[in-house]
């Protein structure tokens, strides 16, 4: 660029511009000429110009970038469409916003077709996500099920606690007096509960301290009667969710992959022993003998990671698990523990919800991955599902 300054032949400048031109570094002899000030000014636009360009450069490569970055990234949502009584539940309408925004600016996998994608090394679609509902509650089938049918039968799967589902068997009994020692509000502590049925049991003179797993091997020595008797004496309740005939139909659609939310929805904190192995290996087969579906992937309640011991994971292996969920938010790649894998909150305002889906976002907001990571994703065995 040719300078814009020229020497005057006179050698003199006035005295108002010394204090200028010595602050710009040049000789307080040397003046300027005003004819130049134009020039200057025509060079703006050029340096303004050439910003841009970078500035779009910058951001076309930055774009770039996170597609190729994002073919590696999973986004998992967590909803339940169940507590209607809620303070922050969402009206039918926010649900029915978020759900068309989810089909219209996402791309919605199947979460067995995500994960064994991810396992076998293979690229993602620009901003996938994969959607679970958590419970399979009445209140889901009855006001968010006819949402999703809306959307043009956008994937999900259903994380189903087999062992509440309305029956008359062993399981479903059993299943019912856990759920009360660990899961229902507004009921008495887990330590009176317990000792209740210790009482009713006639076992409360052991010197040693009662346990749930105790409770258990006691329960599964009862006959289906006695059971009976002991759910009404601890006044259990039956909690609404979804009948066999109703998960038949949701499944028939094909839009919906059921997977296991365990037996009785404890806090796997205070689960062991045979009661664990009961939680996470029953529920798979009842699922499987039910419905002949392939269930490879467990999901927490309450999805706390502090209930994932090494006894956990070894009975997830043992029971023929390939991934578990938590609730913890973050993204899921091929270096997370498969079996401490994180879902974000679906169940939120329709700003929130677009934050929620957004890959990039999610990426920088992300805590760092642990440096061991004991089962990554792509140590899972074999393909997970057709």
């Amino acid at each position: 660029m040719k300078s814009t300054l020229r020497i005057s032949r006179t050698g003199r400048s006035p005295p108002k511009m010394k204090s200028e031109l010595s602050t710009a570094g040049i000789d307080g002899d040397t003046q300027i000429d005003s004819a130049s000030q134009p020039r200057v000014n025509s060079v703006l636009p050029v340096l303004t110009r050439g910003v841009r360009r970078t500035a779009t450069a910058t951001l076309t490569w930055l774009a770039r970038v996170n597609c190729l970055l994002s073919s590696r990234k999973l986004i998992v949502l967590v909803a339940h469409y169940c507590d209607r009584d809620k303070p922050t539940a969402l009206d039918t309408e926010s649900i029915r916003t978020n759900l068309t925004y989810l089909r219209e600016s996402c791309t919605v996998l199947p979460l067995h077709e995500a994960l064994n994608r991810l396992a076998r090394g293979k690229p993602l679609p620009r901003r996938a996500v994969s959607l679970v509902i958590d419970d399979a509650a009445l209140p889901f089938y009855r006001v968010a099920w006819p949402l999703l049918k809306e959307c043009d039968g956008l994937p999900f799967s259903l994380a189903v606690i087999p062992g509440l589902i309305r029956s008359d068997s062993s399981d479903h009994l059993i299943s019912r007096v856990m759920y009360g020692m660990t899961s229902l509000r507004d009921r008495p502590s887990r330590k009176e509960l317990l000792d209740r049925a210790n009482s009713w049991l006639g076992i409360e003179d052991r010197e040693e301290e009662p346990t749930l797993e105790a409770l258990f091997l006691s329960l599964q020595r009862l006959s289906r009667d006695a059971l009976g008797e002991l759910v009404q004496y601890l006044d259990v309740p039956n909690e609404d969710f979804m009948t066999w005939e109703q998960l038949t139909e949701l499944r028939s659609t094909g839009s919906v992959h059921l997977v296991s939310h365990s037996m009785s929805h404890p806090r796997f904190r205070y689960v062991e022993g045979d009661w664990l192995d009961w939680e996470v290996r029953r529920s798979k087969e009842i699922l499987e003998n039910q419905l002949g579906e392939d269930v490879q992937t467990f999901v927490f309640p309450y999805g706390s990671p502090k209930g994932v011991t090494t006894p956990v994971r070894e009975s997830l292996k043992r029971n023929g698990y390939h991934f578990a969920f938590l609730t913890t938010p973050g993204l899921v790649t091929v270096d997370k523990d498969r079996f401490l894998l994180p879902r974000v909150d679906a169940e939120v305002p329709e700003a929130q919800f677009r934050r929620n889906t957004n890959t990039l976002r999610l990426s920088f907001s992300e805590r760092r991955p642990a440096p061991t990571i004991p089962n990554p994703i792509s140590a899972s065995l074999g393909p997970l599902g057709p």
